[in-house]
């Protein structure tokens, strides 16, 4: 992932790391707030958070960073 900077020190919480999971999975946001019961504005804004603590500046790194951990 070039220029993009990670901070792995900072957990995400289980909530954010069911998010990563679902993100993984292929999932787009209208598919997250209907599998989680909320609104699209909620999910925008966990991934707001998720990009936040890991230093991704990108939806794409975040789907990139999610399928990682999901390989292990």
């Amino acid at each position: 992932m070039s220029g993009s900077v990670r901070n792995d020190n900072k957990q995400l919480t289980d909530k954010l790391e069911q998010y990563l999971h679902y993100i993984a999975q292929g999932m787009d946001e209208k598919e997250m707030a209907y599998r989680l019961n909320v609104s699209q504005s909620a999910i925008y804004n966990r991934l707001t958070r998720i990009m936040d603590i890991t230093g991704l500046s990108t939806r794409d790194e975040v789907i990139q960073y999610a399928k990682e951990k999901a390989d292990g």
